[in-house]
């Protein structure tokens, strides 16, 4: 199907792909699961700001982030505008796990505010990225695709 779309041959976007694998382009696989199948349906966002009573910022946001950047239920991560300073995608398979998890956030030193945010309907949620525009499908048949460092 890609080399369709591209207009090319089946070894000449093998090639590509390694080459975008190589560049940092293309950086993992995944599988898409329906959360439900994998006991992973409650959908939250948690905002966080933090600094409260921390004499080391840094060290307090650090001790934070890798705490909650290895919890098993913890999809994603972002720095954000406005009010808040961290969005936390979580995955969770009820509201308990979601309570016990925000327990954990608040028991950061670093931590000031949380807020709690329950999905009630996923409208379009996707990982993937729109690749069908004219100048993406110019630049892979081209070949000209690099990973960019933004700032």
């Amino acid at each position: 199907a890609l080399a369709e779309l591209c207009g090319i041959h089946q070894s000449g976007v093998h090639r590509r792909i390694k080459r975008l694998e190589r560049g940092g382009v293309i950086r993992g696989y995944v599988a898409v699961v329906e959360p439900d199948a994998v006991d992973r349906g409650y959908l939250s966002f948690i905002l966080c700001n933090g600094g409260a009573g921390e004499s080391d910022q840094l060290a307090g946001e650090g001790h934070f982030l890798a705490t909650v950047r290895t919890h098993p239920f913890v999809q994603e991560i972002h720095t954000v505008s406005g009010r808040h300073q961290y969005l936390i995608k979580v995955r969770s398979p009820n509201g308990q796990a979601l309570r016990d998890l925000q327990r954990l956030i608040l028991r950061s030193p670093w931590i000031k505010e949380v807020e709690l945010l329950i999905g009630l309907e996923t409208i379009v949620e996707s990982g993937a990225l729109d690749l069908e525009s004219e100048a993406t499908v110019r630049r892979l048949r081209s070949g000209n695709l690099s990973a960019r460092k933004v700032g």
